[in-house]
């Protein structure tokens, strides 16, 4: 039972992730830009820690389907930052790759260190 609503959940996830990228890349301005960097930081701060605790609770498959969408979110980011950064060179475009860089930052600080914010221990 609690498996099936971990896999339901963990799958809401994934769509509203690849479904969230899309909807911020339809017409790349600097504000939707913003918005993807900082749904990559909501990403990296709240399910990069869930990724390190779920696969103990549940299986690899749930750490697989999980982790993939969220360096997508996250290389997207920072490279749609990148390119917009360099075209125009605008305060938002710049504040965005700012975002993006410290999403991923938080994804590899999240996964890797032993402290893991919300949950603070296994």
């Amino acid at each position: 039972m609690i498996s099936g609503l971990v896999w339901g959940i963990a799958v809401f996830l994934v769509v509203v992730m690849i479904g969230g990228t899309f909807i911020f890349l339809r017409r790349p301005d600097d504000r939707r830009l913003m918005r993807l960097s900082l749904f990559a930081c909501f990403v990296a701060l709240a399910f990069a820690p869930l990724l390190r605790v779920l696969p103990e609770k549940v299986s690899l498959y749930l750490f697989l389907i999980g982790l993939w969408p969220s360096l997508g979110v996250i290389a997207i980011s920072v490279a749609a930052s990148l390119v917009r950064a360099i075209q125009t060179r605008s305060q938002y475009a710049v504040l965005s790759l700012a975002l993006s860089v410290l999403a991923a930052g938080l994804f590899y600080i999240n996964t890797t260190t032993p402290w893991i914010w919300p949950y603070r221990t296994y």
